[in-house]
């Protein structure tokens, strides 16, 4: 029966993903909720969380407000890396800065990620950049990348945790806050 809902919610992110990729300027113009929260308050609203395993953490950097994604890593019921992923419209072609403050509680054979990635209709990933901690302090993650935006194809940003196969790591945890995208060439 965990199969069968696993399986209908990531269908149901598949559409809302492939919808998106139409009607990009009405679900997301622009980074929506870069610091998780609105006015004060926790949301996760506009970021499709992979398992379903993302929450609200109070705990935030410097400038960061009060709150914070924290995601669980490790494999959780054969859904491994936890993601969590913005679709990015207004997109142009371009060289693009894309950033996030992350930390990672417990690093024993995980990583904390952020992507810039490209999908297009036939399900094809383009990874653009990567860049990952084990910080236990909140650090800076920057990726900087030419994107080559055809049309049809959608843009996001995917923030990642986790080990990609084996057990969940008990009590270990990704945290992310801050995440900024900006176009270099002008």
């Amino acid at each position: 029966m965990l199969i069968k809902i696993f399986y209908a919610k990531v269908i149901i992110a598949k559409c809302f993903i492939f919808l998106c990729g139409f009607l990009s300027s009405v679900c997301f113009p622009q980074i929506l909720n870069e610091s998780f929260e609105i006015n004060n308050q926790p949301t996760l609203d506009n970021w499709i969380i992979k398992c379903e395993n993302g929450e609200s953490f109070k705990d935030a950097p410097a400038d960061g407000g009060s709150w914070c994604l924290r995601l669980p890593e490790g494999n959780l019921q054969g859904c491994y890396p936890e993601t969590a992923i913005q679709i990015i419209s207004g997109f142009n072609e371009g060289i693009w800065k894309v950033s996030v403050w992350a930390k990672q509680y417990k690093k024993k054979l995980s990583k904390t990620s952020l992507y810039l990635k490209v999908f297009n209709g036939r399900q094809k990933v383009t990874t653009y950049s990567v860049d990952t901690t084990s910080s236990k302090n909140w650090t800076l993650l920057t990726v900087i990348d030419t994107v080559y935006h055809e049309k049809g194809n959608i843009v996001s940003i995917v923030l990642e945790a986790g080990i990609t196969s084996g057990p969940q790591l008990i009590e270990s945890y990704s945290y992310f806050d801050l995440v900024k995208a900006e176009k270099l060439d002008k």
